[in-house]
């Protein structure tokens, strides 16, 4: 998750970098690419990178990349639009 005043980027070749520094996600086995509205149908949004994040304002990215609609789609969320609170991250293996 990136915060305010961030510089988000989403690269074709399936990185995320955060600040111009690649981020290393080891839990996370789908490549990151920007979401293709050309192909989607969805053109009411369309985020352009590098995404620099203003006041009050995050860049969130589901586990499952190829089917999640995250910021990619939605663009960068307001805190105000943020209802919950992680309590416990599970992971396990062949689940």
């Amino acid at each position: 998750m990136a915060v305010p005043g961030d510089v988000i980027n989403v690269t074709e070749a399936g990185t995320v970098e955060i600040n111009g520094n690649q981020i290393m996600e080891s839990e996370i086995y789908y490549d990151t690419t920007p979401y293709d509205f050309e192909n989607s149908g969805n053109s009411n949004v369309v985020v352009n990178y590098p995404v620099t994040l203003g006041e009050n304002e995050y860049f969130v990215l589901g586990d499952y990349r190829t089917a999640s609609k995250d910021s990619r789609v939605y663009g960068p969320i307001k805190t105000d639009d943020i209802k919950g609170e992680v309590i416990l991250v599970l992971r396990r293996k062949n689940l």
